[in-house]
């Protein structure tokens, strides 16, 4: 039997491809060696037209005929594989994926050579050859026997044939298709550049409304100044898609995109976020700002973990009025208080209660990056049931070389606490960092833990620019009790100036012991708040006109002390001020 299933043992005469006489094949060329060849050398086996071919004895009109559609067939495989493969490419340029990209070139090859042979045939059909010649000229060019420029193929440009120089358009037309493709992609990142320094874009680009703002800039200011890219902030909603106990009174909550997409914002470990939260008694909204605990290496959400405070108007509300489902307008991220591992090859964190949030952010995203610095966290809680992240942190110190965890339980009572106890000293610092004073230290707890960690970090020889401190702890109400129960003979005594808010227009009196967020308030100028002791620079204002004080400026900048940049929660009138609110 031959390929196919034929029972003709002849084939097509003398390997003279001119000569249309048919006569046996040697040996080498019977169909089936040919056949064997072909699959030990591996072309793929022939489907139809090559056997097809091999069965006609001569080239009658019904021969020519069906010949003719088998080769046009041929030719429309080839057309439709390429057409599928320049797809294929044109994906996986995209991607960058380079398997995709070989895997499409190939099958672009393979349908050239079924293309060319239906072509081939054609032609070979036309001259009159016999069927099983142009059977042996298809072999030879699937074996590479064939020269490559056939002496009858005519240069139709720049030296090529007509089947190449099809291919080539083709392929013109693609790398036309990719520039094109490379140009539109280009203008919508400038566009988004452009609208990025505009401080317009947010999560458009997600399919979710937000936007980029700057919070010494009210919205409607005529000539906004520049801002500096730390001071610029994501507004929009969240979703609430978790909440974990992690302690009888501390909870996380777990917060993403309405729509699922990536968060369209990014944060340094130990920034946090402010939300405006609507409880019954304050229907327009109040805000709070809540460390950011989960790593900024997490794309899909973030994580803010808060504890229940018996006064915190805020953290009530968080803890017994939020549920999963809802959505909550947040600003996000503000902070200075940050270690991200560029400015010290170690650092210890030193936290206390639920000052613990900045301190796992930076640990989580030390740790998730391999950070080789070494890590020393101390960590003081009143009881065991205190221990907030308590599993993850003995896992990170086990999994972690470089990782050194110390927790002190200050109340142990009757718990069972085989741990260390007591509050921050001297000694205990020593016992676990010996070389204290070469480290980079951050500290953040409530405020009379702060202090006397402060206090027996210097008498280590800690120096003080090494010292980085966020107050952390119960909630400090908005309004300021003192201000309001100011006699206006003490306020007379105190010496009173005027500040004018130069955006909304509006002047108010104030008093040389009066802070300007007060006299704000007094004249329903809105000025963005959160920590209120002059550490998280939501507050930040443009000083016009005047001078004043301010007790505590660590949110600020060097370059913005100079550009004239205050804290309306911490600057007072030494004259007639004027302000950019």
């Amino acid at each position: 039997m031959g390929i196919g299933g034929m029972s003709k043992s002849t084939g097509m005469g003398d390997m003279n491809m001119g000569s249309a006489d048919a006569a046996p094949f040697p040996p080498a060329m019977n169909p089936a060696v040919m056949e064997q060849m072909m699959k030990r050398m591996g072309v793929p086996p022939p489907r139809d037209l090559y056997p097809a071919l091999m069965a006609m004895d001569e080239l009658s009109e019904e021969n020519r005929a069906t010949a003719g559609k088998l080769a046009h067939d041929r030719m429309q495989a080839g057309t439709a594989m390429m057409a599928d493969a320049f797809a294929k490419l044109r994906k996986a340029t995209e991607r960058n994926d380079l398997a995709a990209m070989d895997e499409a070139t190939q099958q672009i090859h393979q349908g050239m050579s079924r293309y060319q042979a239906g072509v081939s045939a054609h032609r070979l059909l036309q001259e009159g050859q016999a069927p099983q010649a142009v059977a042996m000229q298809w072999f030879k060019s699937e074996m590479n026997l064939l020269p490559t420029q056939r002496p009858q193929d005519r240069a139709v440009l720049f030296g090529m044939s007509s089947f190449h120089t099809g291919i080539m358009a083709i392929l013109l037309a693609f790398a036309l298709f990719a520039s094109w493709m490379y140009g539109v992609k280009m203008r919508r990142a400038a566009s988004l550049l452009t609208d990025l320094s505009k401080g317009r874009v947010g999560a458009e680009a997600d399919g979710y409304a937000g936007v980029l703002t700057h919070p010494r800039e009210a919205p409607g200011a005529q000539n906004p100044t520049t801002p500096l890219s730390r001071r610029e902030t994501w507004l929009g909603s969240v979703k609430v898609i978790g909440i974990f106990p992690e302690t009888p009174g501390v909870k996380t909550f777990r917060l993403a995109m309405p729509n699922g997409s990536p968060l369209p914002f990014a944060y340094e470990p130990g920034q946090f976020a402010t939300l405006t939260l609507h409880p019954d008694s304050h229907p327009d909204g109040i805000k709070r700002s809540y460390t950011i605990a989960s790593s900024p290496s997490q794309r899909d959400y973030f994580e803010l973990t808060i504890k229940r405070e018996p006064q915190g108007l805020c953290s009530r509300f968080m803890h017994d009025a939020v549920s999963v489902g809802d959505e909550l307008q947040v600003q996000t991220p503000l902070g200075r208080f940050y270690f991200n591992g560029t400015t010290a090859d170690r650092v210890v964190l030193m936290a206390g209660g639920v000052g613990i949030t900045p301190m796992m952010s930076a640990l989580r995203y030390l740790t998730a990056h391999c950070w080789p610095g070494r890590i020393h966290l101390l960590f003081f809680v009143k009881t065991p049931d205190d221990i907030i992240f308590r599993e993850e942190i003995e896992r990170l110190e086990v999994q972690f070389d470089n990782v050194n965890t110390h927790i002190s339980v200050t109340q142990p009572g009757e718990t069972g606490w085989k741990g260390a106890t007591g509050r921050v000293s001297a000694e205990m610092i020593l016992s676990v960092v010996p070389d204290i004073a070469s480290y980079p230290v951050h500290i953040c707890g409530p405020q009379a833990m702060m202090d006397a960690a402060k206090a027996e970090l210097q008498s280590l020889g800690v120096p003080t620019t090494a010292i980085k401190t966020e107050a952390f702890g119960t909630e400090i109400k908005s309004e300021r009790v003192g201000a309001l129960a100011r006699t206006p003979a003490a306020a007379a005594a105190a010496g009173q100036f005027e500040v004018q808010f130069t955006l909304a227009e509006r002047t108010a009196k104030i008093t040389a012991d009066q802070i300007v967020l007060d006299a704000a308030d007094d004249a329903g100028v809105s000025i963005d708040r959160s920590c209120l002791a002059g550490t998280c620079g939501a507050c930040i204002v443009k000083l016009s006109s005047g001078e004043v004080s301010m007790a505590v400026e660590d949110a600020l900048e060097p370059d913005e002390k100079a550009a004239g940049y205050i804290l309306a929660c911490q600057a007072k009138p030494k004259s007639n001020i004027s302000v950019d609110a």
